[in-house]
């Protein structure tokens, strides 16, 4: 099986959406092989000691979860995330700190790792909802061209695997293989959109996919 890292980014969300989206991430039906936290608040605090943090790294402890909350260097999200890139893991799942996965999230998109021509996958993601939401399919067709005309194909209902040129907010990818652009500045707008567009210039197939679902709770604090 491919060793599969959990990566996740925070800042100004210790009290908020942070330990929602670790909850997620215990609770999958396909466990992570390891989570990192990358603490990139501008004050950071050693959350290891809170009662409520320590309870889920316990729980992380029991289940056999490998996990690491590294104190980052307040640069923004696509610099953290371009080191768990490199960690010399086969695959990187990357959640927002505001992003609730649904239980079942990692093993449905792992699930196309090992398809026929699996080698030419480069990411994978599925729904993102955003509240408030509507959570019926849209006619987005995920092209690069249309970024700009259309919604993102991941913000509604997803009813068939898709072949798309971008994703955003979540997603698992291959790692190792692109670099994330960290000459952008600490807000690193469309990061993701950049990331995974790259891959799809490489060569590699990006995939929308059913049956994936992820909240997206859009914390205006913090991120």
């Amino acid at each position: 099986m491919p060793k599969i890292l959990c990566s996740i980014s925070t800042r100004g969300r210790y009290h908020t959406t942070l330990p929602l989206a670790l909850q997620a991430i215990i609770h999958q039906t396909r466990p992570v092989d390891k989570l990192v936290i990358f603490d990139d608040n501008d004050e950071p605090k050693d959350m290891r000691k809170e009662l409520i943090y320590s309870h889920y790294f316990q729980i992380m402890d029991a289940k056999g979860i490998p996990w690491e909350w590294r104190f980052a260097g307040k640069k923004g999200q696509h610099h953290n995330h371009q080191i768990a890139n490199r960690l010399g893991f086969d695959w990187v799942w990357r959640i927002d700190d505001d992003a609730i996965p649904e239980p079942n999230v990692l093993e449905n998109l792992a699930k196309y790792i090992d398809v026929p021509d699996g080698e030419r996958i480069g990411a994978i993601g599925g729904s993102v909802f955003t509240m408030p939401c509507d959570t019926r399919p849209n006619n987005a067709t995920g092209q690069i061209d249309l970024i700009d005309q259309e919604p993102n194909i991941q913000w509604g209902t997803i009813e068939k695997p898709r072949f798309v040129d971008h994703l955003h907010c979540t997603f698992l990818y291959r790692a190792g293989i692109h670099d994330y652009n960290t000459g952008l500045s600490r807000v690193a707008h469309r990061e993701e959109t950049l990331f995974t567009y790259g891959l799809h210039q490489r060569g590699y197939k990006v995939l929308a996919v059913p049956d994936a679902i992820t909240w997206h709770l859009k914390n205006p604090q913090g991120g």
